[in-house]
């Protein structure tokens, strides 16, 4: 299977190995299927950066959202249960 996609900022560190994965979305209004899609499409970035965390920034409102693998998606301002 091939997976194609296009990381908008990586932050490495000093070593030299990525460290966190930056992606702008401009949607207005996510609905949470769309959330849980673009924490899915940062996941598949981690996954092949070997990154450790991901972050979604809305830009059109201000969010910011970390992701990391093994756990689930909560918008910012939410809180986790895992």
């Amino acid at each position: 299977m091939a997976v194609a996609g296009v990381v908008d900022a990586i932050a490495y560190n000093l070593e030299g190995a990525p460290e966190l994965v930056f992606d702008w979305k401009s949607d207005v209004a996510p609905t949470p299927d769309t959330r849980q899609h673009h924490a899915a499409q940062i996941r598949e970035y981690l996954e092949s950066t070997g990154a450790g965390r991901g972050v979604i920034v809305y830009m059109s409102f201000g969010e910011v959202s970390e992701v990391r693998l093994g756990t689930s998606f909560v918008p910012a301002g939410e809180s986790r249960s895992d």
